[in-house]
């Protein structure tokens, strides 16, 4: 027992020391974690984190054997190595042939010594187009450099801006090391919901602008369309020769993706809504007519690809998309699928994309189970079926043989739950191993590009699909798609984890070609909301290319989705976000924008994020909040015409969205300068973000041949600001930058 007490002393010292060592060094305190039991606690003013030409210090390595801390006692034995899967080259054709990541930063000859002017760069900045190839992540260094000009590190603590959830003095876990896996999105959002809760009083019912808004399942009788096949029997999958398919864009990494949830986005003629407006799980009416009136607002916003959640037959559950009943059929509460022809037809006039929504990985509650319906284990025969609730089409799929019958789902890191047991609490798992269910799945993605002719598929729940299912997909999809004339089918796959070698191990010649990018937003957004150093920025960014390599390129970046909290809280200064929306729009990677986060939209429900973060777009909505209140669509706004404003100078300059990016600044102790440089076929533009609620300054590097000594560099984001680079001693080229709180600059060249 004293054994015992002992341990736990020593654990509750421990989490003193790291919290103190967070506190005062805005680590999060998993880092600080890690450094008091290893030992390696780090000191210093705010440093420039990957800055061009500086020599970096390596930590001491460590025995991970050993006992590694006097205060704990404790032992980092036994933790998993996670190797870094390897990519096929051939994965993303667009790429081939550019140079990665270098083997050691660029910029320092050997002994360390700085060379003037160099870059040392995640991505190449001149050359034929990036490889996809995977890395192995390498030990992770700090580096201690010389101490910026900027705020000092306690003004820049007092001036966090309480943005996002609440922030509390007690610990928090919200971090998960890289090498432990999170569960999936259901079990994160529930987990992350709990610890807000247990913190903070639930004030639903008062963020809201109707008090009676509530969340409850609504029931009707199910409409199946008529204009739909019931069998894959009855359709063809010969491409129609009397239609022009559209091709595929020269980049995806030159686009920009808008998500609008249709069932709260606009209301077009023939609306059916069903169920009490004012509850956020019934059918509200956003319809595909709605959407189609405002694809101009899209459009004009500076988007150029539409992504829209499944527009299947949903069960009364399913105003998201998420429940179907008829995969080969428009949900009638939506629309028709004349109507969903016309969208992609009047997008693409636009010279706008589409992607949509493949939600294939299981059915809705189409079915019960005879007896229990608890997961039991693959090592007992799969579960009878008492009755079917709903029909199921195509009718082929109405077959036990289709579906795993494993049960429900209860522990979301059993890796034989995560493909074969049903999503809680009554979504039926489809046996994707079964290659008759293969067959038939793939065939349906074949009929929807043949007869919408969409331009690529957002594939949901991807790591809860056999790997199998997966290979065949890609092969075949991507094969038919080429017919088509859709050389690169977009297949961005959605995988929450912390980790990016279980995106890379999902890419590859079959497999996705683009990814959200969860790793980073789980890693950036305690930075962006003001709570972290901006040095996690460059973290995250050099974590992405050691494992991905140059297909961060197609890493989608978002601030939010329908899947995650609003961006900004109610509290939080607007300003905030407009640095965040800069920071997506002009790091490496394809940019998301989730509808609301261009009219500031706020997350005013602290418990679990949906369906409150789903409100009304529409005037007439009843499921709003202050932030939502009224017609959103409003042109004027403050945050539609800064976006608006970036998504200009992204689509006018080249390098913002193919440039290799090159870290020039990062705060290690708070908010405050995160900069770097997008260099592309000969051009440098810097970017500078402040994070911080009061100005800021630093001197930084920059290309000594595109950017030498007296270059001139103007402020694109708005402003008559300019600067001119300067020669240190030593040799080199640098430029020294003011910039405002929670300001952006876009530093270029003048055009000759």
């Amino acid at each position: 027992m004293e054994g015992v007490q002992g341990r736990f002393k020593k654990t509750v010292a421990m989490f003193v020391v790291a919290s103190l060592l967070a506190s005062q060094q805005g680590l999060f305190v998993s880092e600080a974690v890690a450094q008091v039991v290893t030992g390696q606690t780090k000191a210093g003013p705010a440093t420039p984190g990957g800055v061009t030409g500086l020599p970096s210090t390596p930590q001491t390595k460590v025995d991970a054997a050993a006992s590694l801390s006097p205060v704990t006692g404790l032992s980092l034995g036994g933790l998993p190595a996670i190797p870094a899967p390897k990519i096929d080259a051939a994965a993303l054709q667009p790429f081939q042939g550019r140079t990665g990541l270098p083997t050691a930063p660029a910029g320092l000859a050997p002994g360390g010594q700085a060379v003037a002017g160099a870059n040392r760069s995640p991505l190449a900045a001149d050359g034929p187009a990036p490889s996809l190839k995977a890395r192995t992540p390498p030990a992770r260094t700090r580096t201690s450099l010389a101490a910026p000009i900027a705020a000092p590190a306690e003004e820049a603590a007092k001036a966090a801006p309480q943005t996002g959830q609440p922030r509390v003095n007690a610990p928090v876990d919200d971090t998960v090391p890289d090498a432990a896996p999170v569960g999936d999105y259901v079990a994160e959002g529930l987990r992350r919901a709990q610890k807000v809760t247990e913190r903070v009083p639930l004030q639903a019912e008062a963020a809201f602008l109707n008090k009676t808004n509530y969340d409850e399942p609504i029931s009707y009788p199910i409409e199946y369309p008529a204009d739909a096949p019931n069998a894959l029997a009855e359709v063809s999958l010969e491409p129609d020769p009397g239609v022009r398919y559209t091709p595929s864009p020269e980049s995806w990494s030159d686009q920009t993706i808008y998500f609008p949830l249709i069932d709260r986005f606009a209301k077009g003629e023939g609306a059916k809504p069903v169920g009490d407006p004012r509850n956020g799980r019934a059918r509200h009416g956003g319809n595909l007519k709605g959407l189609i009136d405002k694809l101009d607002y899209i459009k004009e916003a500076g988007f150029t690809t539409l992504l829209i959640n499944p527009v299947f037959l949903n069960a009364p559950d399913g105003y998201h998309g998420y429940s179907p009943l008829h995969f080969m059929g428009i949900d009638p509460h939506l629309g028709t699928m004349a109507d969903f022809k016309r969208l992609v037809q009047e997008a693409h006039k636009r010279g706008m994309y589409v992607i949509f929504d493949l939600a294939i990985n299981h059915a809705g509650a189409v079915f019960e189970y005879k007896g229990s319906a608890e997961w039991e284990g693959m090592d007992k025969p799969a579960k009878e079926i008492d009755h079917w609730n709903y029909e199921l089409f195509p009718k082929e799929l109405k077959d036990p043989r289709h579906f795993s019958r494993r049960g429900v789902l209860n522990n979301w890191d059993d890796e034989a739950q995560k493909v074969n047991a049903d999503f809680p609490p009554y979504q039926r798992r489809f046996d994707t191993r079964n290659p008759e269910t293969q067959d038939m799945l793939i065939q349906v993605a074949k009929w929807w590009l043949r007869e919408t002719d969409v331009d690529g598929f957002r594939l949901d729940a991807y790591k809860h699909i056999a790997p199998e299912f997966w290979a065949r997909f890609h092969r075949e999809v991507q094969g038919y798609a080429s017919k088509l004339g859709k050389k690169d089918l977009f297949r961005p796959g959605e995988i929450l984890t912390h980790r990016n070698e279980e995106i890379a191990g999902a890419m590859g010649p079959d497999g996705i070609n683009g990814a959200y990018n969860y790793p980073a937003y789980l890693k950036d957004l305690d930075a962006l909301q003001g709570r972290a150093p901006t040095r996690i920025f460059e973290e995250s960014l050099a974590a992405n290319l050691r494992t991905l390599g140059d297909a961060t390129l197609r890493m989608i970046r978002f601030l939010d989705t329908q899947d995650t909290y609003r961006f900004l809280s109610e509290s939080a200064p607007l300003k905030a976000l407009w640095t965040a929306l800069a920071y997506v729009l002009f790091s490496t990677g394809i940019p998301l924008i989730y509808y609301g986060t261009e009219q500031a939209f706020r997350q005013a429900h602290v418990g679990h994020y949906d369906p409150r973060n789903r409100e009304d777009m529409f005037a007439d909505g009843q499921y709003k909040s202050q932030s939502s209140a009224g017609d959103k669509f409003d042109q004027g706004s403050p945050t539609y015409q800064y976006m608006r404003r970036l998504m200009g100078l992204r689509k006018d300059i080249p390098a913002l969205r193919r440039g290799g990016q090159f870290v020039r600044w990062a705060d290690q102790n708070g908010p405050g300068i995160y900069a770097f440089s997008r260099i592309y076929q000969g051009e440098e533009v810097l970017v500078v973000i402040n994070t911080a609620a009061q100005p800021r300054s630093a001197t930084m590097w920059v290309d000594n041949n595109l950017s030498p000594p007296g270059t001139e560099l103007r402020d694109q984001a708005g402003s008559d600001y300019s600067v001119r680079t300067h020669a240190p001693e030593g040799g080199g080229s640098k430029v020294s930058v003011d910039i405002p709180a929670y300001g952006v600059r876009v530093l270029r060249r003048p055009a000759k």
